[in-house]
Protein backbone atom coordinates (compact mmCIF):
# COMPACT_ATOMS: atom_id res chain seq x y z
CA UNK A 1 0.00 0.00 0.00
CA UNK A 2 2.92 2.33 0.72
CA UNK A 3 4.24 1.74 -2.80
CA UNK A 4 0.85 2.67 -4.24
CA UNK A 5 0.83 5.89 -2.20
CA UNK A 6 4.31 6.72 -3.52
CA UNK A 7 3.09 6.29 -7.10
CA UNK A 8 0.13 8.59 -6.44
CA UNK A 9 2.34 11.26 -4.90
CA UNK A 10 4.69 10.97 -7.89
CA UNK A 11 1.72 11.61 -10.18
CA UNK A 12 0.81 14.72 -8.21
CA UNK A 13 4.42 15.95 -8.16
CA UNK A 14 4.05 17.21 -11.72
CA UNK A 15 1.84 20.00 -10.33
CA UNK A 16 4.11 21.07 -7.45
CA UNK A 17 5.35 24.15 -9.29
CA UNK A 18 1.85 25.52 -9.68
CA UNK A 19 0.79 28.28 -7.28
CA UNK A 20 -1.49 27.32 -4.43
CA UNK A 21 -5.09 28.47 -4.68
CA UNK A 22 -8.39 27.97 -2.87
CA UNK A 23 -11.98 27.32 -3.85
CA UNK A 24 -12.78 30.86 -2.74
CA UNK A 25 -10.38 32.14 -5.39
CA UNK A 26 -11.71 29.70 -7.99
CA UNK A 27 -15.26 30.94 -7.32
CA UNK A 28 -14.27 34.45 -8.45
CA UNK A 29 -13.58 33.20 -11.99
CA UNK A 30 -17.15 32.29 -12.85
CA UNK A 31 -18.07 33.86 -16.16
CA UNK A 32 -17.40 33.63 -19.88
CA UNK A 33 -13.94 34.94 -20.68
CA UNK A 34 -12.80 34.40 -17.08
CA UNK A 35 -13.61 30.82 -16.18
CA UNK A 36 -11.81 28.46 -13.79
CA UNK A 37 -12.82 24.99 -12.67
CA UNK A 38 -11.34 22.56 -10.14
CA UNK A 39 -10.92 18.84 -10.83
CA UNK A 40 -9.35 16.45 -8.31
CA UNK A 41 -7.47 19.22 -6.54
CA UNK A 42 -6.10 20.92 -9.67
CA UNK A 43 -7.41 24.25 -11.01
CA UNK A 44 -7.84 24.72 -14.78
CA UNK A 45 -8.33 27.96 -16.71
CA UNK A 46 -10.94 27.23 -19.40
CA UNK A 47 -11.54 30.86 -20.36
CA UNK A 48 -10.60 30.13 -23.99
CA UNK A 49 -10.97 26.37 -24.11
CA UNK A 50 -14.72 26.36 -23.41
CA UNK A 51 -15.39 27.41 -27.00
CA UNK A 52 -13.59 24.28 -28.21
CA UNK A 53 -15.32 21.93 -25.78
CA UNK A 54 -16.89 18.99 -27.70
CA UNK A 55 -19.82 18.97 -25.29
CA UNK A 56 -20.69 22.60 -25.93
CA UNK A 57 -19.49 25.95 -24.62
CA UNK A 58 -22.47 26.74 -22.40
CA UNK A 59 -21.98 23.59 -20.34
CA UNK A 60 -18.51 24.71 -19.26
CA UNK A 61 -19.52 28.33 -18.69
CA UNK A 62 -22.26 27.13 -16.31
CA UNK A 63 -19.60 25.15 -14.41
CA UNK A 64 -17.18 28.07 -14.06
CA UNK A 65 -16.04 28.84 -10.51
CA UNK A 66 -16.93 25.37 -9.21
CA UNK A 67 -15.37 22.03 -8.29
CA UNK A 68 -16.65 19.82 -11.11
CA UNK A 69 -14.78 16.61 -10.20
CA UNK A 70 -17.93 14.52 -9.87
CA UNK A 71 -19.48 15.60 -13.19
CA UNK A 72 -16.15 15.46 -15.01
CA UNK A 73 -15.47 11.89 -13.98
CA UNK A 74 -18.99 10.90 -14.92
CA UNK A 75 -18.44 12.13 -18.48
CA UNK A 76 -14.76 11.46 -19.21
CA UNK A 77 -12.29 8.60 -19.09
CA UNK A 78 -9.38 8.54 -16.64
CA UNK A 79 -6.17 9.94 -18.06
CA UNK A 80 -7.77 12.58 -20.27
CA UNK A 81 -6.25 15.45 -18.29
CA UNK A 82 -2.79 13.88 -18.54
CA UNK A 83 -2.65 14.79 -22.22
CA UNK A 84 -0.38 17.79 -22.90
CA UNK A 85 -3.06 19.95 -24.52
CA UNK A 86 -5.19 19.69 -21.37
CA UNK A 87 -2.38 19.70 -18.83
CA UNK A 88 -1.28 23.15 -20.07
CA UNK A 89 -4.62 24.53 -18.88
CA UNK A 90 -3.66 23.84 -15.24
CA UNK A 91 -3.00 27.13 -13.43
CA UNK A 92 -3.09 26.28 -9.70
CA UNK A 93 -3.43 23.51 -7.13
CA UNK A 94 -5.54 23.10 -4.04
CA UNK A 95 -3.18 20.68 -2.27
CA UNK A 96 -1.09 22.37 0.43
CA UNK A 97 0.87 21.15 3.46
CA UNK A 98 -1.22 23.57 5.51
CA UNK A 99 -4.39 21.82 4.40
CA UNK A 100 -3.72 18.14 5.18
CA UNK A 101 -7.41 17.25 5.07
CA UNK A 102 -7.71 18.30 1.42
CA UNK A 103 -4.44 16.59 0.54
CA UNK A 104 -5.50 13.38 2.30
CA UNK A 105 -8.84 13.32 0.50
CA UNK A 106 -7.29 13.82 -2.93
CA UNK A 107 -4.55 11.24 -2.37
CA UNK A 108 -7.12 8.74 -1.10
CA UNK A 109 -9.32 9.39 -4.13
CA UNK A 110 -6.43 8.89 -6.55
CA UNK A 111 -5.27 5.74 -4.77
CA UNK A 112 -8.80 4.41 -5.08
CA UNK A 113 -8.60 5.00 -8.84
CA UNK A 114 -5.13 3.48 -9.15
CA UNK A 115 -5.90 0.06 -7.67
CA UNK A 116 -9.16 -1.81 -8.27
CA UNK A 117 -9.83 -5.32 -6.94
CA UNK A 118 -10.31 -8.20 -9.42
CA UNK A 119 -8.80 -6.17 -12.25
CA UNK A 120 -5.19 -7.37 -12.26
CA UNK A 121 -2.82 -10.16 -11.21
CA UNK A 122 -4.02 -11.12 -7.74
CA UNK A 123 -0.42 -11.12 -6.47
CA UNK A 124 -0.19 -7.38 -7.25
CA UNK A 125 -2.69 -6.52 -4.50
CA UNK A 126 -1.08 -3.54 -2.69
CA UNK A 127 -1.70 -5.08 0.72
CA UNK A 128 0.96 -7.65 -0.16
CA UNK A 129 -0.91 -10.55 1.44
CA UNK A 130 -2.11 -12.43 -1.67
CA UNK A 131 0.87 -14.56 -2.65
CA UNK A 132 1.49 -16.86 -5.60
CA UNK A 133 3.76 -19.91 -5.18
CA UNK A 134 5.07 -19.28 -8.70
CA UNK A 135 5.89 -15.58 -8.61
CA UNK A 136 9.35 -14.46 -7.55
CA UNK A 137 10.89 -10.96 -7.39
CA UNK A 138 12.22 -11.41 -10.94
CA UNK A 139 8.66 -11.91 -12.19
CA UNK A 140 7.42 -8.81 -10.37
CA UNK A 141 10.21 -6.68 -11.85
CA UNK A 142 9.54 -8.06 -15.32
CA UNK A 143 5.81 -7.34 -15.00
CA UNK A 144 6.48 -3.71 -14.05
CA UNK A 145 8.72 -3.27 -17.08
CA UNK A 146 6.17 -4.64 -19.55
CA UNK A 147 3.25 -2.77 -17.90
CA UNK A 148 5.12 0.52 -18.22
CA UNK A 149 5.62 -0.05 -21.94
CA UNK A 150 1.98 -1.04 -22.50
CA UNK A 151 0.65 1.91 -20.49
CA UNK A 152 2.88 4.51 -22.15
CA UNK A 153 3.24 3.25 -25.73
CA UNK A 154 0.16 1.14 -26.53
CA UNK A 155 -2.83 2.18 -24.40
CA UNK A 156 -2.71 5.91 -25.34
CA UNK A 157 -2.62 5.03 -29.06
CA UNK A 158 -4.69 1.86 -29.29
CA UNK A 159 -7.98 3.54 -30.15
CA UNK A 160 -6.46 5.78 -32.83
CA UNK A 161 -4.56 2.91 -34.46
CA UNK A 162 -7.60 0.63 -34.34
CA UNK A 163 -9.79 3.24 -36.00
CA UNK A 164 -7.13 3.77 -38.67
CA UNK A 165 -6.88 0.03 -39.24
CA UNK A 166 -3.10 0.09 -38.91
CA UNK A 167 -0.27 0.91 -36.56
CA UNK A 168 3.18 2.46 -37.26
CA UNK A 169 5.43 -0.37 -38.38
CA UNK A 170 8.45 1.15 -36.66
CA UNK A 171 6.75 0.17 -33.38
CA UNK A 172 8.47 -3.22 -33.74
CA UNK A 173 11.99 -1.78 -33.73
CA UNK A 174 11.07 0.80 -31.09
CA UNK A 175 9.83 -1.94 -28.77
CA UNK A 176 12.92 -4.02 -29.45
CA UNK A 177 15.25 -1.14 -28.55
CA UNK A 178 13.31 -0.69 -25.31
CA UNK A 179 14.00 -4.31 -24.40
CA UNK A 180 10.40 -5.46 -24.92
CA UNK A 181 9.95 -7.09 -28.31
CA UNK A 182 12.90 -9.47 -28.02
CA UNK A 183 12.09 -10.82 -24.54
CA UNK A 184 10.90 -14.35 -25.43
CA UNK A 185 13.55 -15.13 -28.05
CA UNK A 186 17.00 -16.75 -27.96
CA UNK A 187 19.89 -14.34 -27.49
CA UNK A 188 21.82 -15.97 -30.36
CA UNK A 189 19.29 -14.46 -32.79
CA UNK A 190 19.08 -11.06 -31.13
CA UNK A 191 16.64 -11.97 -28.38
CA UNK A 192 16.76 -10.04 -25.10
CA UNK A 193 15.48 -12.48 -22.45
CA UNK A 194 15.61 -11.35 -18.80
CA UNK A 195 19.00 -11.87 -17.15
CA UNK A 196 17.40 -14.30 -14.70
CA UNK A 197 16.18 -16.49 -17.57
CA UNK A 198 12.83 -17.14 -19.25
CA UNK A 199 10.15 -19.44 -17.87
CA UNK A 200 6.46 -20.10 -18.42
CA UNK A 201 5.42 -17.59 -15.77
CA UNK A 202 7.47 -14.91 -17.53
CA UNK A 203 5.64 -16.01 -20.67
CA UNK A 204 2.24 -15.78 -18.97
CA UNK A 205 3.05 -12.31 -17.63
CA UNK A 206 4.29 -11.17 -21.04
CA UNK A 207 1.14 -12.37 -22.80
CA UNK A 208 -1.17 -10.99 -20.11
CA UNK A 209 0.41 -7.54 -20.11
CA UNK A 210 0.24 -7.21 -23.90
CA UNK A 211 -3.43 -8.19 -23.75
CA UNK A 212 -4.14 -5.23 -21.46
CA UNK A 213 -3.63 -2.75 -24.30
CA UNK A 214 -7.40 -2.93 -24.96
CA UNK A 215 -7.11 -3.70 -28.67
CA UNK A 216 -6.94 -7.31 -29.79
CA UNK A 217 -6.10 -6.30 -33.34
CA UNK A 218 -3.09 -4.25 -32.27
CA UNK A 219 -1.91 -6.94 -29.90
CA UNK A 220 -2.33 -9.71 -32.49
CA UNK A 221 -0.72 -7.97 -35.46
CA UNK A 222 2.05 -6.02 -33.75
CA UNK A 223 3.10 -8.58 -31.19
CA UNK A 224 1.48 -11.99 -31.46
CA UNK A 225 2.00 -13.03 -35.09
CA UNK A 226 5.73 -13.39 -34.48
CA UNK A 227 4.91 -15.68 -31.55
CA UNK A 228 3.08 -18.10 -33.85
CA UNK A 229 4.93 -17.57 -37.13
CA UNK A 230 8.54 -17.77 -35.90
CA UNK A 231 8.63 -20.80 -33.51
CA UNK A 232 8.41 -23.40 -36.33
CA UNK A 233 11.47 -21.77 -37.96
CA UNK A 234 13.41 -21.72 -34.67
CA UNK A 235 12.37 -25.24 -33.65
CA UNK A 236 12.61 -27.04 -36.99
CA UNK A 237 14.22 -24.79 -39.61
CA UNK A 238 17.70 -25.30 -41.01
CA UNK A 239 20.59 -23.24 -39.68
CA UNK A 240 20.72 -21.25 -42.94
CA UNK A 241 16.97 -20.48 -42.70
CA UNK A 242 17.24 -19.39 -39.08
CA UNK A 243 20.22 -17.15 -39.84
CA UNK A 244 18.35 -15.54 -42.72
CA UNK A 245 15.04 -14.89 -40.95
CA UNK A 246 15.15 -14.96 -37.17
CA UNK A 247 17.33 -11.97 -36.31
CA UNK A 248 15.46 -9.53 -38.55
CA UNK A 249 12.10 -10.63 -37.15
CA UNK A 250 13.23 -10.62 -33.52
CA UNK A 251 14.83 -7.18 -33.81
CA UNK A 252 11.70 -5.76 -35.41
CA UNK A 253 13.11 -5.11 -38.86
CA UNK A 254 10.80 -7.62 -40.59
CA UNK A 255 7.44 -9.27 -39.90
CA UNK A 256 6.47 -12.93 -40.08
CA UNK A 257 2.93 -14.36 -40.09
CA UNK A 258 1.46 -17.84 -39.83
CA UNK A 259 -0.56 -18.88 -42.91
CA UNK A 260 -2.54 -22.05 -42.24
CA UNK A 261 -6.27 -21.26 -42.58
CA UNK A 262 -7.89 -21.62 -46.01
CA UNK A 263 -11.27 -20.61 -47.43
CA UNK A 264 -12.31 -24.25 -47.58
CA UNK A 265 -12.17 -24.96 -43.87
CA UNK A 266 -10.77 -23.00 -40.94
CA UNK A 267 -10.32 -25.56 -38.18
CA UNK A 268 -10.14 -28.49 -40.64
CA UNK A 269 -6.40 -28.04 -41.09
CA UNK A 270 -5.80 -31.58 -42.40
CA UNK A 271 -7.86 -30.92 -45.53
CA UNK A 272 -6.02 -27.86 -46.81
CA UNK A 273 -5.74 -27.57 -50.62
CA UNK A 274 -2.69 -25.36 -51.23
CA UNK A 275 -0.21 -27.46 -53.18
CA UNK A 276 3.54 -27.37 -53.82
CA UNK A 277 4.83 -29.26 -56.86
CA UNK A 278 8.51 -30.22 -57.03
CA UNK A 279 10.47 -28.61 -59.88
CA UNK A 280 14.19 -29.33 -59.53
CA UNK A 281 15.54 -27.35 -56.58
CA UNK A 282 12.28 -25.40 -56.23
CA UNK A 283 8.63 -25.80 -55.32
CA UNK A 284 5.88 -24.27 -57.47
CA UNK A 285 3.11 -23.27 -55.08
CA UNK A 286 -0.55 -22.62 -55.85
CA UNK A 287 -3.38 -22.05 -53.40
CA UNK A 288 -5.20 -19.65 -51.11
CA UNK A 289 -5.03 -18.62 -47.47
CA UNK A 290 -7.69 -16.66 -45.58
CA UNK A 291 -7.98 -14.70 -42.32
CA UNK A 292 -4.20 -14.32 -42.07
CA UNK A 293 -3.37 -11.87 -39.27
CA UNK A 294 -0.58 -9.46 -40.35
CA UNK A 295 -0.93 -10.79 -43.88
CA UNK A 296 -0.91 -7.25 -45.26
CA UNK A 297 2.38 -6.30 -43.59
CA UNK A 298 4.29 -9.58 -43.35
CA UNK A 299 7.62 -10.08 -45.12
CA UNK A 300 7.46 -13.84 -44.53
CA UNK A 301 4.72 -16.42 -44.27
CA UNK A 302 5.13 -19.70 -42.41
CA UNK A 303 2.72 -21.48 -44.73
CA UNK A 304 1.12 -24.92 -44.49
CA UNK A 305 1.29 -26.46 -47.97
CA UNK A 306 0.54 -29.96 -49.27
CA UNK A 307 3.81 -31.19 -50.79
CA UNK A 308 2.44 -34.65 -51.59
CA UNK A 309 -0.97 -34.31 -53.30
CA UNK A 310 -1.30 -38.10 -53.46
CA UNK A 311 -1.75 -38.20 -49.68
CA UNK A 312 -4.89 -37.10 -47.91
CA UNK A 313 -5.66 -35.62 -44.52
CA UNK A 314 -2.78 -34.81 -42.21
CA UNK A 315 -0.29 -36.73 -44.35
CA UNK A 316 1.74 -34.97 -47.02
CA UNK A 317 1.57 -31.51 -45.41
CA UNK A 318 4.75 -29.45 -45.00
CA UNK A 319 5.65 -26.02 -43.66
CA UNK A 320 7.37 -23.73 -46.16
CA UNK A 321 8.67 -20.21 -45.64
CA UNK A 322 7.31 -17.94 -48.39
CA UNK A 323 8.59 -14.40 -48.89
CA UNK A 324 5.65 -12.13 -49.67
CA UNK A 325 7.62 -10.18 -52.30
CA UNK A 326 7.92 -13.23 -54.55
CA UNK A 327 6.13 -13.03 -57.91
CA UNK A 328 2.70 -14.61 -57.69
CA UNK A 329 2.01 -13.75 -54.03
CA UNK A 330 -1.01 -11.44 -53.76
CA UNK A 331 -2.52 -10.04 -50.55
CA UNK A 332 -5.90 -8.38 -50.15
CA UNK A 333 -7.15 -6.85 -46.89
CA UNK A 334 -10.28 -8.36 -45.33
CA UNK A 335 -12.66 -6.00 -43.52
CA UNK A 336 -13.49 -7.64 -40.21
CA UNK A 337 -15.95 -7.20 -37.35
CA UNK A 338 -13.15 -6.62 -34.86
CA UNK A 339 -9.35 -6.51 -34.81
CA UNK A 340 -9.39 -3.57 -37.23
CA UNK A 341 -5.66 -3.05 -36.76
CA UNK A 342 -5.00 -6.74 -37.38
CA UNK A 343 -4.04 -6.32 -41.04
CA UNK A 344 -6.08 -9.44 -41.80
CA UNK A 345 -5.54 -10.68 -45.34
CA UNK A 346 -6.73 -13.03 -48.05
CA UNK A 347 -3.60 -14.36 -49.76
CA UNK A 348 -3.27 -16.17 -53.07
CA UNK A 349 -0.30 -18.09 -54.45
CA UNK A 350 -0.20 -18.27 -58.25
CA UNK A 351 2.73 -20.31 -59.55
CA UNK A 352 4.98 -19.00 -56.78
CA UNK A 353 8.49 -20.38 -57.15
CA UNK A 354 10.18 -21.04 -53.79
CA UNK A 355 13.55 -22.78 -53.25
CA UNK A 356 13.42 -26.07 -51.40
CA UNK A 357 15.85 -24.59 -48.91
CA UNK A 358 12.79 -22.70 -47.57
CA UNK A 359 11.30 -25.98 -46.34
CA UNK A 360 10.86 -25.81 -42.56
CA UNK A 361 11.95 -29.10 -41.02
CA UNK A 362 11.18 -32.32 -42.84
CA UNK A 363 8.86 -32.73 -45.79
CA UNK A 364 5.54 -34.25 -44.75
CA UNK A 365 5.94 -33.35 -41.06
CA UNK A 366 4.08 -30.06 -41.27
CA UNK A 367 0.91 -31.21 -39.56
CA UNK A 368 2.91 -32.35 -36.51
CA UNK A 369 4.70 -29.00 -36.34
CA UNK A 370 1.38 -27.16 -36.64
CA UNK A 371 -0.15 -29.11 -33.77
CA UNK A 372 2.87 -28.39 -31.56
CA UNK A 373 2.60 -24.72 -32.46
CA UNK A 374 -1.12 -24.63 -31.72
CA UNK A 375 -0.56 -25.47 -28.04
CA UNK A 376 1.27 -22.24 -27.32
CA UNK A 377 -1.04 -20.23 -29.57
CA UNK A 378 -4.03 -21.52 -27.62
CA UNK A 379 -2.31 -21.01 -24.27
CA UNK A 380 -1.72 -17.40 -25.32
CA UNK A 381 -5.41 -17.07 -26.17
CA UNK A 382 -6.25 -18.40 -22.70
CA UNK A 383 -4.06 -15.72 -21.08
CA UNK A 384 -5.40 -12.99 -23.35
CA UNK A 385 -8.86 -13.88 -22.05
CA UNK A 386 -7.62 -13.10 -18.53
CA UNK A 387 -6.42 -9.69 -19.70
CA UNK A 388 -9.65 -8.91 -21.52
CA UNK A 389 -11.74 -10.06 -18.57
CA UNK A 390 -9.83 -7.90 -16.13
CA UNK A 391 -9.99 -4.87 -18.42
CA UNK A 392 -13.76 -5.31 -18.82
CA UNK A 393 -14.20 -5.51 -15.04
CA UNK A 394 -12.00 -2.44 -14.58
CA UNK A 395 -14.02 -0.43 -17.09
CA UNK A 396 -17.23 -1.52 -15.37
CA UNK A 397 -16.07 -0.56 -11.88
CA UNK A 398 -14.66 2.79 -12.94
CA UNK A 399 -17.89 3.72 -14.69
CA UNK A 400 -20.15 2.43 -11.91
CA UNK A 401 -18.27 4.53 -9.35
CA UNK A 402 -18.61 7.83 -11.19
CA UNK A 403 -22.03 7.35 -12.80
CA UNK A 404 -24.84 8.63 -10.58
CA UNK A 405 -28.40 7.47 -11.09
CA UNK A 406 -31.42 8.16 -8.87
CA UNK A 407 -29.25 10.21 -6.54
CA UNK A 408 -26.47 7.68 -5.84
CA UNK A 409 -23.48 6.06 -7.55
CA UNK A 410 -24.38 3.17 -9.83
CA UNK A 411 -21.94 1.03 -7.85
CA UNK A 412 -24.25 1.16 -4.85
CA UNK A 413 -26.93 -0.74 -6.75
CA UNK A 414 -26.89 -4.36 -5.65
CA UNK A 415 -27.63 -5.66 -9.12
CA UNK A 416 -24.51 -3.93 -10.46
CA UNK A 417 -22.31 -5.33 -7.69
CA UNK A 418 -23.69 -8.79 -8.42
CA UNK A 419 -22.81 -8.44 -12.09
CA UNK A 420 -19.24 -7.49 -11.18
CA UNK A 421 -19.08 -10.31 -8.64
CA UNK A 422 -20.03 -12.88 -11.28
CA UNK A 423 -17.56 -11.45 -13.78
CA UNK A 424 -14.80 -11.48 -11.18
CA UNK A 425 -15.44 -15.07 -10.11
CA UNK A 426 -15.25 -16.31 -13.69
CA UNK A 427 -12.06 -14.41 -14.51
CA UNK A 428 -10.31 -15.49 -11.30
CA UNK A 429 -11.18 -19.15 -11.95
CA UNK A 430 -9.85 -18.89 -15.50
CA UNK A 431 -6.65 -17.16 -14.33
CA UNK A 432 -6.04 -20.00 -11.87
CA UNK A 433 -6.40 -22.58 -14.64
CA UNK A 434 -3.92 -20.65 -16.79
CA UNK A 435 -1.44 -20.68 -13.92
CA UNK A 436 -1.95 -24.42 -13.51
CA UNK A 437 -1.26 -25.04 -17.20
CA UNK A 438 1.82 -22.80 -17.08
CA UNK A 439 3.13 -24.91 -14.20
CA UNK A 440 2.46 -28.14 -16.13
CA UNK A 441 4.39 -26.89 -19.16
CA UNK A 442 7.19 -25.53 -16.96
CA UNK A 443 7.43 -28.96 -15.34
CA UNK A 444 7.95 -30.62 -18.72
CA UNK A 445 4.49 -31.98 -19.53
CA UNK A 446 4.47 -33.34 -23.13
CA UNK A 447 2.46 -31.42 -25.75
CA UNK A 448 0.02 -34.28 -26.19
CA UNK A 449 -0.67 -34.55 -22.44
CA UNK A 450 -1.29 -30.87 -21.78
CA UNK A 451 -3.07 -30.24 -25.10
CA UNK A 452 -6.45 -31.40 -23.83
CA UNK A 453 -6.45 -28.96 -20.93
CA UNK A 454 -5.23 -26.08 -23.09
CA UNK A 455 -8.06 -26.74 -25.57
CA UNK A 456 -10.73 -26.76 -22.85
CA UNK A 457 -9.18 -23.76 -21.08
CA UNK A 458 -9.39 -21.72 -24.28
CA UNK A 459 -13.10 -22.57 -24.56
CA UNK A 460 -13.65 -21.57 -20.96
CA UNK A 461 -11.80 -18.32 -21.57
CA UNK A 462 -13.71 -17.23 -24.66
CA UNK A 463 -17.06 -18.01 -23.04
CA UNK A 464 -15.93 -16.06 -20.00
CA UNK A 465 -15.03 -12.92 -21.99
CA UNK A 466 -18.27 -13.17 -23.96
CA UNK A 467 -20.13 -13.08 -20.63
CA UNK A 468 -17.97 -10.25 -19.27
CA UNK A 469 -18.31 -8.18 -22.46
CA UNK A 470 -22.09 -8.48 -22.28
CA UNK A 471 -22.26 -7.58 -18.59
CA UNK A 472 -19.85 -4.66 -19.01
CA UNK A 473 -21.97 -3.42 -21.89
CA UNK A 474 -25.08 -3.60 -19.72
CA UNK A 475 -23.38 -1.68 -16.91
CA UNK A 476 -22.17 1.09 -19.23
CA UNK A 477 -25.47 1.16 -21.09
CA UNK A 478 -25.55 3.41 -24.17
CA UNK A 479 -21.96 4.46 -23.54
CA UNK A 480 -20.80 0.98 -24.57
CA UNK A 481 -22.40 1.48 -27.99
CA UNK A 482 -20.22 4.51 -28.78
CA UNK A 483 -16.72 4.33 -30.23
CA UNK A 484 -15.38 6.93 -27.82
CA UNK A 485 -15.65 8.21 -24.26
CA UNK A 486 -16.26 5.93 -21.29
CA UNK A 487 -17.45 3.02 -23.40
CA UNK A 488 -14.73 2.96 -26.08
CA UNK A 489 -12.81 -0.03 -24.75
CA UNK A 490 -15.92 -2.05 -23.92
CA UNK A 491 -17.34 -1.38 -27.39
CA UNK A 492 -14.10 -2.49 -29.04
CA UNK A 493 -13.67 -5.64 -26.93
CA UNK A 494 -17.32 -6.57 -27.48
CA UNK A 495 -16.62 -6.64 -31.23
CA UNK A 496 -13.56 -8.80 -30.64
CA UNK A 497 -15.33 -11.57 -28.73
CA UNK A 498 -16.19 -13.55 -31.85
CA UNK A 499 -12.67 -13.77 -33.24
CA UNK A 500 -11.49 -14.94 -29.81
CA UNK A 501 -14.06 -17.73 -29.84
CA UNK A 502 -13.17 -18.82 -33.39
CA UNK A 503 -9.48 -18.07 -34.02
CA UNK A 504 -6.95 -20.77 -33.09
CA UNK A 505 -9.71 -23.38 -33.08
CA UNK A 506 -13.42 -22.76 -32.58
CA UNK A 507 -15.11 -23.65 -29.30
CA UNK A 508 -16.84 -26.63 -30.88
CA UNK A 509 -13.64 -28.02 -32.41
CA UNK A 510 -11.64 -27.55 -29.21
CA UNK A 511 -14.26 -29.15 -26.96
CA UNK A 512 -14.17 -32.21 -29.18
CA UNK A 513 -10.35 -32.13 -29.36
CA UNK A 514 -10.15 -31.95 -25.57
CA UNK A 515 -12.26 -35.08 -25.24
CA UNK A 516 -10.39 -36.98 -27.96
CA UNK A 517 -6.99 -36.16 -26.47
CA UNK A 518 -8.31 -37.37 -23.11
CA UNK A 519 -9.34 -40.66 -24.82
CA UNK A 520 -13.04 -40.07 -24.15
Amino acid sequence: MQQLQKEVMADLKQFENLPVSSMAEVAKHNKEGDAWIAISGIVYDISKFHKLHPGGSLLLVRSAGKDVTKDFKMMHRDGLLDKPNYRKLAVARLITPEDPKTAKQIVASRMNEKWLPYCDHYWKDPRGTLKSPHIQPKHVAFQKKIRHFVDTELVPNAAQWDEAGKYPLDLHEKAYKMGIFGCPWPAEYGGTPPAEGWDMFMDMIYLYEMGRCGSGGLMASWFFTASIGLPPVINHGSRALKDRVCRNVITGKEIIALAVTEPWGGSDVANLRSVAVSDGDDYIINGEKKFITSGMTANYLTAAIRTDPSKKGMNGISLILIETNRPGVKCRKIKTQGWWAGNTAYITFENVRVPKTNLIGKEGKGFKYIMENFNHERFAACVFSCSMGHVLIEESIKFARVRHTFGKPLMEAQVIRHKIAEMSARVEAHYAWCEQIAYMIQSGAPHIDVGSRIALCKVQGTKMIEFCAREASQILGGNSYARGGHGAIVERLYREVRVSAIGGGSEEILNDLGMRLAKL
